[in-house]
């Protein structure tokens, strides 16, 4: 079964998490329409982490529990996530 869930980013420049692992694990896809940075972590990543470029990407992910997708966006944008 999948799950779709939009998530909003409102403050852009600061990094969030858009989707945390429970017992388990969870994986899917992440639309991301807008530019920024992601990450896989667990908590928030520190204000200078760089992570990995995105730009109107569809971004897979595959985490473990406690892990978090995190984004840092430029602009403000939505963060479109399908989960298996």
């Amino acid at each position: 079964m999948t799950d779709t869930i939009n998530v909003p980013i409102i403050t852009p420049g600061t990094w969030q998490a858009v989707t945390t692992a429970g017992a388990g694990g969870a994986s899917g896809v992440a639309s991301i329409a807008g530019n920024g940075q992601h990450c896989i972590h667990t908590g928030l990543p520190a204000t200078s982490l760089v992570g990995h470029r995105f730009k109107g990407d569809i971004v897979p992910f595959s985490l473990v529990e406690g892990e978090s997708l995190c984004v840092k966006a430029d602009t403000a944008t939505t963060i479109i996530i399908t989960e298996d």
